[in-house]
């Protein structure tokens, strides 16, 4: 068997839970530090820039044209799909999810092309504070990447039919090639292209995860099984309604904090951009492979109503994250300027960039926990065909958020939008956990003894790191070393109370018990 071959039937494999999340993981973190490479040199090239400020800008139109079609449907495309495959039969599975991949596909260039012709009119409703400079370039920007929202769409979708049929790996790679590709047109094409090198990459990158995944997929979306009567079309627009809002609601609470953050200085929305992509490490790299590898396993569980198998795959999922998540928040509290400094400051990042995004981490990092936790709450509610709470949840949520953009802009500037971002996840969580109760669903979300020593461990491991920062001072070379140090500390005190466990806790979560 040839070298091609043997590629192309390894992307093609499927894997257990427990395979899934050992191959979601490894790849995230690969394609981690490759996104972080390509942030590090997006950082040295434009720093907080006016134009940087006006292409993150102009992403934010596709990117919620995109998630309010594709992101609500991905949600419950795959519960339908495996019930339609279990109830009825392969091929009308594959009608199904034929039919809705076209439709979206459809919608989604629909769309763009009229963000595209009103590039300047949309721009102005997204970034109202934006000085006619900025504006155009931001319009400008759009026109160049209004397709991108199609490629967003397609991708959700062919990733969500590959995860239905347990073949996570296809995505992982395609990300791979896709951070390859943007970092090879910033090295490349900077100088002559400036900031269309990134814009340029951008598109570039995104197409090629879209075409990956559709070779993947060719025999699901060959244009013959589209069936435009298939009764899982009408199913998933009367589940798909209300979902446009809560499965959209990170989208539409970016987009409000830009509109906010429009108004402040020049690099505010680059900065928030920056802290977000710090934030995304614990949940891109940990939390979203636990709650992808599970979702499956909730979605079956709910399907033959065994609530003690959906009870104790969430609480250990829970526990995973917590263990993770818990330290991470508060290390970013005295590490977040280090952090910031060693991936980003170089080049046109200088250190007055470094003090505004570091300081932005912080106060995103509070909300790092529950932000991963509540994917998995509202996937519970969706595979439940509960669409109505999610929603509620979702219309608090975006009006806390206005309300505390509004609360704290003035005395916090970017840091307030940071804050509020975090205290609506929490917020969220609550809602959406007490309706779970409510609905009977005791779900034993959190346990007790766990998160007390983890909680425990971490702020033995905090008290240390400032003990160790008071002696040997805050150096970049030294905060190196004490990172490291804190990290083993953390492990060992972990070790000591018998909550890292990661193979057993793994082992457990695969069988539900």
């Amino acid at each position: 068997m040839g070298l091609k071959a043997k590629i192309y039937r390894l992307l093609r494999s499927t894997q257990t839970v427990s395979q899934a999340v050992a191959v979601l993981t490894i790849f995230t973190f690969l394609s981690k530090i490759l996104g972080f490479v390509r942030d590090i040199f997006v950082a040295m090239f434009y720093g907080t820039s006016a134009n940087l400020d006006a292409f993150i800008a102009s992403q934010t139109p596709p990117g919620l044209i995109s998630g309010i079609f594709a992101g609500s449907l991905a949600t419950i495309f795959i519960p339908l799909f495996i019930r339609y495959r279990e109830e009825e039969n392969e091929e009308y599975a594959r009608r199904y999810a034929t039919t809705m991949i076209y439709s979206i596909a459809i919608i989604l260039l629909i769309f763009s092309t009229i963000a595209a012709i009103f590039a300047p009119q949309v721009m102005k409703v997204f970034v109202p504070g934006f000085s006619k400079e900025k504006l155009a370039k931001a319009a400008f920007f759009l026109r160049m990447i209004s397709i991108t929202a199609v490629f967003n769409g397609m991708i959700t979708l062919l990733n969500g039919l590959l995860q239905a049929r347990k073949r996570f790996f296809s995505y992982s790679v395609m990300s791979l090639s896709s951070n390859i590709i943007v970092i090879t047109f910033l090295v490349t094409l900077n100088g002559s292209l400036g900031i269309m090198a990134y814009v340029l990459g951008y598109i570039f990158g995104l197409g090629s995860i879209m075409t990956g995944l559709l070779l993947m997929s060719k025999n699901f979306v060959k244009p013959r099984n589209v069936d435009w009567h298939h009764p899982g079309v009408r199913e998933s627009i009367m589940l798909i309604l209300p979902l446009m809002i809560s499965s959209t609601v990170a989208m539409i609470n970016i987009a409000i904090d830009r509109i906010f953050a429009s108004g402040l200085p020049t690099g505010s929305i680059s900065a928030l951009n920056y802290a977000v992509r710090i934030r995304s490490i614990p949940i891109s790299l940990f939390g979203a492979s636990v709650y992808s590898a599970v979702y499956p396993s909730i979605a079956a569980a709910i399907a033959k109503g065994d609530q003690n198998s959906l009870s104790n795959t969430v609480r250990r999922a829970t526990s995973l994250l917590a263990f993770v998540m818990i330290p991470v928040t508060l290390s970013l509290i005295p590490f977040s300027s280090w952090v910031v400094r060693v991936l980003f400051q170089r080049g046109a990042f200088t250190a007055h960039s470094t003090a505004m995004t570091s300081s932005a981490v912080i106060f995103y990092s509070i909300g790092i926990f529950f932000v991963s936790v509540n994917v998995i709450l509202v996937r519970i509610y969706y595979s439940m065909k509960d669409t109505k709470h999610p929603v509620i949840y979702a219309v608090f949520a975006i009006g806390g958020n206005i309300l505390f953009n509004f609360l704290l802009i003035g005395p916090m500037k970017q840091n307030g939008l940071a804050l509020s971002t975090s205290i609506n996840a929490m917020i969220f969580f609550t809602l959406a956990y007490f309706g779970l109760r409510k609905k009977g669903v005791k779900l034993n979300l959190i346990d007790v003894k766990y998160i007390t020593l983890t909680l425990l461990a971490s702020s033995i491991t905090l008290v240390s790191i400032y003990i160790m920062r008071y002696y040997l001072g805050t150096r970049l070379l030294i905060t190196t070393v004490q990172v490291l140090c804190a990290v083993g500390i953390y492990l060992l005190i972990s070790s000591v109370f018998k909550t890292f466990r990661l193979k057993a806790v793994m082992n457990r979560l695969r069988r539900g018990k």
